[in-house]
Formats: structure tokens, C-alpha cells, sequence
């Protein structure tokens, strides 16, 4: 199955040049449905990218997500300071309690 995000251009950077290999998203009933072996096509206006589905792990938060990860997995440089609240720029408080957290571990298909 191949599945479409749409993406941000700092986190399509990253997806881009390899140094971001979780993808994090809502866990909601559609992404549930992500399983391995799936592809995704992240897209950024004209550009995309397809990366294969390695792993699929669920979190009650992001926070708890953000903690069982290393940092320069989710896409920070190892100097750069890294919060699960940075979440919080692409979902409501109250749509991550509903929800939860999913992390999509991906391989870029070059």
C-alpha cells in the first residue's frame, strides 16, 4: 500500500537528506493502517520523496515518543535542543490527548 503525507518544508529537508528517519503523526484510525512493507510519498508542493515503512510503534503522548528515541532520529542536529511541545506546532493539545502519538520508522527510496 502506498500512503501520501504531506510535509513541512524543514521536516522534508531532513526526510531528504537521511538525517530524519521517524516520521511522527497522530495515531489516528487512518494512519493505524500504516503497517511494514508500506510505502509513504511525502509531498512538499511540487517535490516528493517515497520512503518504505521499516517499523510502526504507538504512544499514549509524544512526550513518551520523544523519550524513547534518540533525538537525531526525529530529525535534531545533536546540539540542537529537542521537546515533544515541538509537536505542538502542527497539533492541538487536545488532539494529541485523543489520539495519541505515532512514530513511522522509514527508509528513503532513493
Amino acid at each position: 500500500m502506498v500512503y501520501t503525507l504531506n510535509l513541512a518544508p524543514t521536516p522534508f529537508k531532513l526526510i531528504e537528506s537521511g538525517k530524519k528517519v521517524v516520521e511522527m503523526r497522530l495515531n489516528t484510525s487512518e494512519r493505524q493502517k500504516i503497517k511494514v512493507g508500506d510505502y509513504i510519498e511525502f509531498h512538499l508542493e511540487e517535490k516528493t520523496l517515497l520512503a518504505e515503512v521499516i517499523n510502526t510503534k504507538s504512544f499514549p503522548t509524544f512526550k513518551e515518543l520523544y523519550e524513547y528515541y534518540p533525538k537525531e532520529k526525529l530529525g535534531y542536529e545533536n546540539n540542537e535542543p529537542c521537546s515533544y511541545h515541538d509537536m505542538e506546532i502542527y497539533y492541538s493539545t487536545s488532539k494529541i490527548k485523543e489520539f495519541g502519538a505515532l512514530a513511522i520508522e522509514i527508509k528513503l527510496i532513493k
